[in-house]
């Protein structure tokens, strides 16, 4: 059996998002956010049900590249602040995922 490459996922979004384009479904803006859209959901996918390790941070940045997509609904700014968000969310995620210590409180001193 062949294992599944993320590559192979956004090869089909971004020819799934021309052909939709030269059929005239979408215009050029609406092209890219597809693609966007496309390419976020199967990283999402790919990281929940294929990769063997780090599922919920590859999730993670697949999330981050749907919130890319919004630039067509949204002004610029909400966009670009979406995105930072949800990067601030996989960095926290991924440092408290791998930290061996437990997070207390502040250290005694007598």
């Amino acid at each position: 059996m062949r294992s599944v490459s993320l590559i192979v996922g956004f090869i089909i979004a971004f020819l799934l998002s021309i052909a939709a384009y030269l059929f005239g479904v979408v215009g050029p803006s609406a092209t890219l956010a597809l693609f966007l859209v496309l390419a976020g959901l199967w990283t999402v996918t790919f990281g929940a049900l294929v990769a063997k390790s780090s599922q919920l941070y590859i999730s993670g940045w697949g999330v981050v590249i749907i919130l890319f997509a919004t630039f067509i609904i949204l002004p610029i700014q909400y966009t670009i602040g979406l995105v930072i968000v949800g990067i601030v969310a996989v960095i926290l995620y991924y440092y408290l995922a791998t930290s061996r210590r437990p997070i207390t409180g502040m250290k005694k001193t007598t």
